[in-house]
């Protein structure tokens, strides 16, 4: 892809955005990226009980809040300090809001939050973390990483909404406003996308399944990259939402890719080095039997299989719901194969279902379906840096398996970096284990490959389309902070 340096309006909100979301640690204070564990982190859903900025560019005074500490000198007391360098140059904030405090610390007093694209006159720059500012005749102190020189316009909004609407109007093959995206669906976005983006992405057949559908493999930006990451989605039929939002992010990054520096690296730069590899829907089959129940099924003797499974397991009660339901919330393949247990990792020691069903059988034996084994050959052709399985529900990343040294050193700054990202709670296994034999349990420990599972919405699964909105912008940047991560 080449790199263009034109900036559109739109693109310079995303611009900063992106170097929070992706050139960040995790364990930085004070720029808005998601984290409430760490103390100045917040998300935007969950913003501390302070002032906002109601008017781009004006960042209110707000009252003293009952117990504060003593405000900060004048500027007029303002004098050099160790460990700072006077400037008097101007600095805008490069993250959605950012902390202004009394003193150079997260232990002392939010004087107000200032928003992406605010101004201010830096009287100091620090040597470390903090940078000295003027704000209403005061002196403040703002974390230096989330402050640039680079003039930056601001827009109504706040930057990330404002990019996000922008972003809209020039992506119009993905429909992000039904309740079903469909394999039809599927099929016919991944040829238009290839019609409207030439050259920029190609996609290819991994597997035929049992009731004659096609999974498919598709490749963004250079497939011959020395580095690649592999993101699926649909494995569980039910979770069918996370399709549409892996081919989604897809139409995003092929629209916008080459249109702005994001964060030190160019997304377009970017896909130059990283091949980025979706399965966005592995389980065609059974997304098909959730989403129009025995309509959904082409082949009689499947039709005739799914029935028999729910009378034996309404009889056994291994299920009460209707049939209608059975169906809305399968999980399986059509071969009634859970294929998340499928996998050769953990495969021996977990039991599940003894028999064929809406869920939680593994089959017959690891890697015994067309769908388990597509992913395998496509994970041992590319040889990922790194995997993303993306399931729902509950906004949370699931990531551990177990590993140890190494490798759950770079898996732990991954989840990090993901859940900077989009704000979702990082589990760790010695609270919160999950079931074995899934495709992430088989990336980490059975080929050393960094993997994490990212669970989307918060509602019962099959998602309602109005989560959408909040799915979206929590994980439209998520590309450029794997393809960033890939590239350390």
């Amino acid at each position: 892809m080449r790199r263009i340096r034109k900036k559109s309006a739109g693109m310079l909100a995303a611009v900063m955005l992106l170097a929070a979301a992706c050139g960040k640690d995790a364990q930085k204070p004070d720029g808005l990226v998601s984290m409430d564990a760490v103390k100045g982190y917040e998300h935007t859903a969950r913003v501390e009980e302070e002032p906002e900025p109601t008017e781009p560019g004006n960042v209110p005074t707000p009252p003293v809040p009952t117990g504060a500490g003593q405000p900060g000198p004048g500027v007029g007391d303002h004098a050099e300090e160790d460990g700072y360098e006077t400037t008097n140059d101007t600095v805008y904030v490069a993250v959605s809001k950012l902390n202004l405090r009394t003193q150079p610390s997260t232990d002392s007093e939010v004087v107000s939050q200032a928003v992406y694209g605010d101004s201010f006159t830096r009287l100091a720059k620090g040597s470390g973390e903090w940078d000295k500012l003027e704000y209403n005749g005061q002196v403040v102190y703002a974390f230096a990483e989330y402050l640039t020189t680079r003039e930056i316009k601001k827009q109504t909004g706040t930057g990330l909404e404002q990019f996000v609407a922008d972003a809209k109007k020039k992506m119009n093959i993905v429909d992000t406003a039904k309740q079903i995206y469909s394999y039809s669906d599927l099929c016919e976005d991944l040829e238009a996308l290839k019609t409207a983006y030439p050259g920029k992405l190609d996609y290819k057949e991994l597997a035929v399944t049992a009731d004659g559908r096609k999974v498919f493999a598709v490749v963004a930006g250079n497939p011959d990259a020395d580095r690649a990451i592999i993101i699926q989605a649909g494995i569980h039929a039910r979770e069918y939402m996370t399709s549409q939002l892996v081919m989604n992010q897809l139409e995003f990054y092929l629209a916008y890719a080459d249109e702005g520096d994001y964060g030190q690296r160019n997304a377009g730069a970017m896909l130059d080095e990283v091949a980025v590899w979706i399965v966005p829907m592995a389980n065609p089959d059974g997304i098909a039997i959730s989403q129009y129940g025995m309509d959904g099924i082409r082949e009689v003797s499947i039709r005739s299989d799914v029935q028999e499974w729910y009378r034996r397991d309404r009889a056994s009660g291994a299920t009460i719901y209707t049939f209608a339901d059975y169906l809305k919330y399968w999980k399986a393949n059509a071969r009634g194969v859970d294929l998340n247990r499928n996998f050769d990792y953990g495969f021996r020691e977990y039991v599940g279902a003894a028999e064929p069903g809406a869920q939680k059988y593994k089959g017959s034996a690891a890697g015994s379906e067309a769908e388990t084994a597509a992913l395998v050959r496509l994970t041992e052709e590319v040889k990922p840096v790194l995997t993303i399985s993306y399931h729902a529900t509950g906004s949370v990343i699931y990531w551990d398996y177990g590993q140890t040294g190494e490798l759950r050193e770079r898996c732990e700054s991954m989840v990090k970096k993901i859940s900077q990202v989009n704000g979702n709670e990082i589990r760790y296994a010695a609270s919160d284990k999950q079931d074995a034999a899934g495709y992430g349990d088989w990336c980490v420990m059975s080929k050393g490959i960094p993997s994490a599972t990212i669970e989307i919405g918060v509602g019962t699964a099959p998602l309602g389309i109005s989560e959408y909105s909040d799915i979206w912008k929590r994980n439209a940047l998520m590309w450029a902070a794997l393809m960033e991560f890939a590239l350390k």
